[in-house]
């Protein structure tokens, strides 16, 4: 389970945090032997003063959370990410410069009224910790601290930031609640533990004071349950699956892999939910303002990068005579 602590640890073991690739996997600790904590460990402990400076050190930082074998080092590294981006943010051009940083993941407000950094810390094989930063145009930033679990409040609650779900963001798309009030879906991924990982698609809205909360009960229904509302989508599934949660243009929804019970990762234990090969998904209601469930969409294609078949029979090909797999037959 993530842990409840307001530590000073992230590893974020990959870099890319785009909605196309979010893979769960504990750090793969290199074995390159140019590789050396020391050789970031002196831009970490510089006084950083400029921007600049400021945005070199994270992603020292950030080196350090992904490649360091020692858990004070990442755990420094981890304080050393989130005092930095407080300084950072405040200063003129930030918004530009710290758009360039490897190692700490951003969404934004496509308007550019706020963005969002999130890191992850590896602390030991059973547990990972998350930090964030909300960042608003004209206010102060806001630390998020990774809390939820501990406290029982994962699915069914509206949280404060230092109430926070943990997560790596990697994608923000926004929407109106039903009292026209701005929202934005939060897509993101959790590590979670040694034999689960875990998507999750959050919301972020803005109470009249401009305070932000996390979670709000705009999703319904669920497999055997269509009247069923929660506060965020949490898919959970076996560390040794790949499974996606991406919003999709084309279908004009949230589409994820489709879960059912896979074998136990361990003897002896529950069974452990894997992907079937098909989606389900949510798609949003103007009328209720809710996120409606979708089940199985088999007749679509989720995304491009999705593997396909080919049809046995289409427009183009309509007059190649083929057998019952789809092959052209060889003429006479």
């Amino acid at each position: 389970m993530t842990s409840s602590l307001r530590p000073a640890a992230l590893a974020a073991f990959f870099a890319a945090t785009t909605v196309a690739a979010v893979t769960g996997q504990a750090p793969a600790f290199d074995t390159d032997s140019t590789y050396a904590d020391s050789l970031y460990l002196e831009l970490v402990a510089a006084d950083a003063k400029s921007l600049p400076a400021l945005v070199e050190k994270v992603d020292a930082a950030g080196t350090l959370l992904l490649r360091s074998r020692e858990a004070d080092t990442r755990r420094a590294a981890f304080d050393t990410v989130s005092a930095a981006l407080v300084r950072a943010v405040r200063l003129p051009g930030a918004d530009s410069a710290l758009a360039s940083l490897q190692r700490v993941s951003r969404v934004s407000d496509p308007s550019g009224a706020w963005h969002l950094y999130t890191w992850q810390l590896f602390v030991d094989d059973t547990t990972y910790v998350y930090g964030g930063l909300l960042d608003t145009i004209g206010g102060a930033p806001i630390t998020l601290y990774d809390s939820a679990q501990a406290l029982g409040l994962e699915l069914d609650y509206e949280l404060l930031p230092e109430q926070w779900y943990g997560a790596l963001y990697y994608a923000v798309y926004p929407f109106r609640t039903r009292g026209g009030r701005s929202a934005w879906l939060l897509l993101g991924y959790d590590a979670d533990g040694y034999y689960h990982r875990r998507k999750v698609a959050d919301v972020l809205t803005f109470d009249r004071r401009g305070q932000p909360r996390f979670g709000a009960e705009v999703f319904r229904g669920t497999e055997g349950r269509p009247d069923y509302t929660f506060s965020r989508l949490i898919l959970e599934y076996r560390a040794d699956a790949r499974v996606g949660l991406r919003y999709d243009e084309d279908l004009g929804g949230i589409v994820h892999d489709r879960l059912v019970d896979g074998p136990p990762v361990v003897p002896g234990a529950p069974p452990s939910a894997i992907p079937d090969g098909s989606y389900d998904g949510y798609v949003f209601s103007e009328e209720s303002a809710e996120w409606q469930y979708r089940e199985e969409w088999f007749d679509r294609v989720v995304s491009p990068e999705a593997p396909r078949p080919a049809p046995i029979l289409d427009r183009e090909a309509a007059e190649v005579e083929r057998d019952i797999f789809g092959r052209a037959k060889r003429p006479d």
